[in-house]
């Protein structure tokens, strides 16, 4: 596999573009047009004579991920590391540090310390923007004999593998080849569950051999020696991404900044139980959660004094608000990292918010993309769904096996195809059967909607079409603005962001249908965030909304057959402190 450790020049010729290897070098022929992200390793022995590294020459060539050797066995590190690291994402490149584990020593937990200290005084955390999970490097020897390394067992890596989850928490990746897996590690399939970076330089193979245990792969070096521009030596190990930018960008964290309401939601939910809906919020750091409790009578919208709930959520980065146990009190879902799906169990009591210590849902969960939240299964427990993320074609359901106070999931299954084109769902029991539908955007411009039907195993009928011209409304909420019993959708214009549109339901069972759009009002052009809730409490949907990004408004509905709202009642200033407020589907 020869991997990261060749330090032979040669003269370089063209591959796929500005990605180059020596005539000499072995590679393997990778469709440019099925995997056009390109990727590079990067070593000591890229830094010829303390040579620096180009990171801004190596962006430039289209290169959008890195994977940097930190260290070697328990006192080998790679003195650029902490350099190329920081130069390297300041680029926007996706970047993971990898550890090279050495079977000649026998201590897999000391390599492991080292491989955290090493990293961590480089800044390294696993969580910042542009930071893809850690890598273990298993191979064979770079003693010259390339033989099987006598102490590199499954529970020796295992160890290892534990101990940098722990340290960083976020599950790390495996870079290896079939042929050292087969042959040194006796075709283990122990492994399958971690993200792979797959070695195989066949020039024979357009796509790799993959491991026993894995049925894909994330990352794959193709070729063993190349060149790229910003790089002093012609000795680059060259890979390409098994997805599109985007899942790519969204496994390290390069994603859009986290808007302060997620755009497939904005629904506000009683937190406290007290039958009132409430807001939570994360303060400007992510790493402290707020309670704002709802002290509105009915025609008269109001707010209490915030109360701190609890620290230690920075490394959450998606928040979904649901009943998850299902013992009637709002619970907390939460991605931790990319990867891990935790959930929080609320003990609270009318002005006393409170949560469980999480309870882990399971990893693998950044396969999962467009997350929605609601019952698919028609047991009465709000299930989790999504496209995969890789190409945004199939749409999968994990189900919810819960029992009260013992959150759990089942086995994900694999609903339909077809989803490609879909960029935003939304759930709601569109066509009033009291079954959860799947309203979508195709493209930009034209609303969907897919009727369940509301089997255990959840189904969908054919996309009913509600129109095109779509693409003019933004800040899109959904919920009963008529009054009819039958949620609506609603949103401001986009070219403006001035006037307030409803399009009302008229849907009947089993056929759904949209009616005119109607024009509200005008003069909603500062208002930056739309939340919806029935907030103080007297049967019909108000609006909630920031304007600017500090203050903080409510609309009270009117509840008439076309909509209208009351003058807005300020509830105070100082929302900017929060960073983003979780809400429900």
């Amino acid at each position: 596999m020869t991997r990261r450790l060749i330090a032979a020049a040669a003269v370089a010729v063209g591959l796929a573009g500005v990605l180059a290897q020596p005539a000499s070098a072995s590679s393997a022929n990778p469709d440019p047009a099925r995997f056009p992200i390109k990727g590079v390793d990067v070593t000591e022995y890229q830094h010829p004579g303390g040579a620096s590294v180009n990171w801004s020459q190596i962006r430039q060539s289209g290169v959008t991920f890195a994977t940097l050797k930190a260290t070697r066995g328990t006192n080998k590190t790679n003195p650029y590391f902490g350099g190329d690291l920081g130069a390297a994402l300041a680029q926007r490149i996706a970047t993971a540090p990898y550890h090279y584990l050495t079977g000649t020593s026998s201590n897999a937990v000391a390599q492991a310390d080292f491989f955290i200290s090493t990293v961590r005084a480089a800044g390294y955390t696993g969580h910042r923007a542009g930071e893809l999970p850690p890598i273990l490097d298993l191979e064979w020897t770079d003693d010259g004999t390339s033989s099987c390394p006598p102490y590199t067992t499954v529970a020796f890596a295992q160890t290892w593998l534990d101990r940098v989850q722990a340290a960083f928490g976020v599950k790390p990746w495996i870079y290896t080849a079939k042929g050292f897996m087969t042959g040194c590690m006796g075709s283990t399939t122990a492994f399958g569950s971690y993200g792979l970076q797959v070695a195989d330089y066949i020039s024979s193979h357009t796509t790799p051999a993959v491991p026993p245990g894995w049925s894909s792969w994330l990352m794959w070096q193709y070729a063993d020696v190349g060149s790229v521009p910003g790089v002093p030596t012609t000795n680059v190990t060259l890979n390409v991404f098994n997805g599109t930018q985007a899942y790519l960008d969204q496994l390290s964290g390069l994603s859009i900044p986290r808007p302060v309401v997620d755009p497939q939601a904005g629904r506000l939910v009683d937190f406290d139980g007290d039958g009132k809906p409430d807001f939570l919020g994360l303060g400007a750091a992510g790493d402290d959660m707020w309670f704002v409790p709802n002290t509105s009578a009915p025609g008269a919208p109001a707010r209490g004094q915030s109360i701190p709930m609890s620290t230690g959520w920075k490394t959450v980065t998606k928040y979904w608000l649901t009943d998850y146990d299902g013992d009637g009190k709002t619970d907390v879902l939460g991605l931790n990292g990319t990867d891990q799906m935790l959930a929080w169990i609320n003990t609270s009591s009318p002005g006393h918010p409170s949560l469980n210590p999480p309870v882990n849902l399971g990893t693998q969960w950044s396969t999962l993309s467009k997350i929605v939240i609601a019952d698919f299964t028609g047991d009465g427990k709000v299930d989790i769904a999504g496209v995969d993320a890789g190409t945004g074609d199939q749409f999968w359901v994990v189900p919810n096996t819960s029992a009260v106070g013992a959150p759990a999931r089942g086995q994900s299954m694999h609903i339909s195809d077809n989803w490609k084109t879909v960029t935003r769902f939304w759930v709601t029991d569109y066509d009033g059967d009291g079954k959860t539908d799947l309203l979508g955007l195709n493209g930009t411009d034209q609303m969907f909607v897919w009727r369940n039907r509301g089997t255990a195993v959840p189904s969908f009928d054919q996309y009913v079409n509600l129109g095109a011209q779509w693409s003019t409304l933004s800040k899109i909420v959904i919920a009963d603005f008529t009054g009819d019993g039958k949620v609506d959708i609603a949103g401001v214009d986009a070219a403006t962001g001035d006037q307030f549109w409803v399009v009302p339901n008229t849907s009947a069972v089993g056929a759904p249908a949209r009616g005119q759009s109607m024009l509200i009002t005008s003069g909603w052009k500062t208002v930056t965030t739309f939340l919806v809730a029935d907030y103080d409490r007297d049967g019909k949907t108000d609006l909630l909304g920031l304007n600017g990004t500090d203050q903080m408004l409510a609309w009270r509905s009117k509840g008439t057959a076309v909509p209208s709202f009351d003058q807005y009642v300020s509830l105070g200033t100082l929302w900017s402190t929060f960073s983003h407020i979780p809400t429900a589907q």
